[in-house]
C-alpha cells in the first residue's frame, strides 16, 4: 500500500458524498499507486458505513467514544497500511490531481511537506485546493 488517507469524521454525514467523489477522482488520477481511505467516525451516535457502499479501498473505523480530532487521527494511523499518510479534514476539497501530484514528487523521500501548490507541465504554480479559504 502506497498511501493511507485518514479523515476524522465528526457529525459529518453531509460532507461524505462530496468527499467520496473528490477522493474517487483523485484515486482515478493516481492509478499507478495503491491508495486506501480510512474514515474515522468519531461520532458514536451516528453511522456512516452505509455511505461508503460500492467504494473499494474505503474503510470506516467506528470509535466507541468521541476521541476528538487528534485521537481520531491516531486511531486512523493505527489502522493504516500505507507507506505514506495523508491527513485530511472532513470538509477539505482537493483538486482532482492533488494526490497524484504529491505522490509523484516524493520519489523515495521519507516525507513531503506541501504548501498547497504544485507545478504544472509549464512550471506554473497551481493550487491543489479547490477554494481560497483552504489555502490559509
Amino acid at each position: 500500500m502506497d498511501l493511507s488517507v485518514i479523515i476524522p469524521i465528526y457529525h459529518g454525514r453531509k460532507y461524505i458524498p462530496s468527499l467520496l467523489k473528490m477522493l474517487d477522482e483523485n484515486i482515478s488520477n493516481a492509478k499507478e499507486y495503491m491508495i486506501e481511505v480510512i474514515l474515522v467516525n468519531d461520532s458514536p451516535d451516528e453511522t456512516i458505513d452505509d455511505l461508503i457502499m460500492g467504494y473499494n479501498n474505503i474503510f470506516v473505523v467506528n470509535n466507541k467514544r468521541n476521541l476528538g480530532i487528534q485521537g481520531a487521527r491516531i486511531q486512523g494511523i493505527k489502522e493504516a497500511h500505507g507507506k505514506y499518510i495523508l491527513m485530511l479534514d472532513q470538509d477539505d476539497e482537493l483538486k482532482e490531481y492533488a494526490i497524484q501530484s504529491q505522490l509523484s514528487k516524493i520519489k523515495g523521500y521519507d516525507a513531503i511537506l506541501a504548501n498547497g501548490y504544485s507545478e504544472d507541465k509549464n512550471n506554473n504554480k497551481v493550487s491543489l485546493y479547490k477554494n481560497k479559504r483552504q489555502k490559509s
